[in-house]
């Protein structure tokens, strides 16, 4: 039997995806119920989404733009900052020096929770949401303990919690009941990934929008199947 809501709402939350969208699709939900009652929200974005198209002759410059405005629009529906680290879609390393950028962030925004990809799923194909997903593990020991990256200059910060999505084992859920709307509205405005991602080939074919709602409240309706209310699931880890 999987846990129920965090409670308290944590005051503080880092939600760190490896593309621009993955937030949106694994834990924006939550985000945003936490973001109404009082949480300060704040996501981090890990590569520049510029393998996000099926287009052969795509000017992937413009697309890197595209996709940072997208994802502003996006957070900013719950009021959130997006920090862009920028590495290249597809290419994300875990080495010392991804790791040491993600404990800046995290010795800077200070969260009591963060949230992100799970590293250790079952045959996981892309390597981002794996590298993103063991990025932020070394991150955040290495945030906590002060004789790592002590060049950074910044006071070391122990988070209370992770939650992990898209995770191999589910002991945690969060309801979305209330919020399945700001979830699919924050995915809508990634219009780029409309045809890749969201199966909608005319962005004003109101059945097609309407088919993709309805997807997005299945999967919820799926994830919560157990406590029959729709929620986004996760693994969470305390005592960090």
């Amino acid at each position: 039997m999987a846990f129920v809501n965090l409670n308290p709402i944590p005051k503080s939350v880092l939600a760190i995806g490896a593309h621009p969208d993955d937030v949106e699709f694994n834990c924006f939900g939550t985000l945003a119920k936490w973001s109404k009652f009082g949480s300060n929200i704040q996501i981090a974005i890990m590569t520049d989404g510029s393998k996000g198209t099926w287009n052969e002759n795509e000017d992937l410059k413009q697309l890197v733009k595209t996709r940072k405005k997208e994802q502003i629009s996006a957070a900013e529906l719950i009021g959130s900052s997006v920090y862009f680290l920028d590495y290249v879609d597809g290419e994300l390393e875990h080495k010392r020096s991804t790791v040491g950028q993600v404990t800046k962030l995290i010795r800077q925004t200070k969260p009591e929770v963060i949230i992100t990809h799970d590293p250790f799923k079952k045959y996981r194909l892309h390597p981002d949401h794996r590298n993103c997903g063991m990025i932020v593990f070394d991150a955040v020991v290495a945030a906590r303990d002060p004789h790592f990256f002590k060049e950074l200059n910044l006071k070391h910060h122990r988070s209370n919690k992770m939650l992990l999505f898209e995770q191999e084992e589910t002991d945690h859920l969060e309801v979305i009941s209330d919020y399945i709307e700001i979830k699919v509205n924050a995915l809508l405005k990634h219009v780029s990934q409309y045809e890749s991602t969201m199966d909608i080939t005319d962005k004003k074919d109101v059945q097609q929008i309407d088919k993709f709602y309805k997807w997005i409240q299945e999967i919820a309706n799926s994830a919560g199947s157990s406590i029959k209310q729709p929620a986004e699931s996760f693994k969470l880890i305390e005592n960090i």
